[in-house]
């Protein structure tokens, strides 16, 4: 919401189909077609804060191309505890673990650590 308040600000007006006009125009401006991020608050009126706000398509995608990838390194099995932290994940992408950013990041550290 800071940078559309940037963009626009309140005096102007923020309506969804004033911002998607704008950033529409910006990216056949610039030739900013394959930005995601921008092909979405272009169709939205709104940013990208999340993974759960991409379309079903593009999240399959997404995790398509990782377990490909992914699959092609060798990982030890995660602990228990990081089990459930990537399970929480997969099933509420944007919310904190445990009610708790600060658990949130602390997993994320660990996860990041058992590489």
């Amino acid at each position: 919401q800071r940078i559309l308040a940037k963009l626009f600000p309140a005096e102007e007006g923020r309506d969804e189909e004033r911002v998607r006009q704008e950033v529409q125009k910006h990216m056949e401006m610039h030739d900013l077609q394959d930005s995601l991020a921008l092909a979405l608050l272009a169709k939205r009126g709104v940013l990208l804060e999340s993974y759960g706000q991409l379309p079903a398509e593009v999240r399959q995608q997404a995790e398509e191309f990782l377990a490909t990838e992914l699959g092609k390194a060798k990982f030890p099995e995660p602990s228990a505890e990081l089990s459930v932290f990537l399970e929480h994940c997969q099933k509420h992408p944007g919310r904190a673990f445990q009610g708790s950013g600060v658990q949130h990041k602390l997993m994320i550290l660990k996860a990041m650590q058992s590489r």
